[in-house]
């Protein structure tokens, strides 16, 4: 049972990092795309994506703790109940 909540662990902080990589990766594409613009431009599209995508941003990952949270409480509560 102990090698099962391993694993378990384990593959809950796989899951978190792969969700925090995905949503750095969406921070770089839109780095990117500002870093090809003009100076004037650059700023305005600051102005114009940067509250739209911090909110989609925080909402990923916001959903992403929360069910490793969930998962990581299950998780517990199965050990617990096994060694009963």
């Amino acid at each position: 049972m102990f090698t099962l909540f391993v694993i378990v662990i384990v593959l809950i902080g796989i899951g978190a990092i792969v969700g925090t990589l995905i949503a750095g990766k969406q921070v770089e594409k839109q780095i990117e795309t500002m870093d090809k613009l003009p100076q004037e431009e650059q700023e305005k599209y600051l102005k114009a994506h940067h509250f739209s995508d911090y909110k989609k941003n925080l909402g990923v990952l916001t959903w992403i703790y929360v069910i490793t949270f969930i998962v990581a409480i299950i998780g517990a509560a199965v050990y617990m109940i096994g060694f009963r």
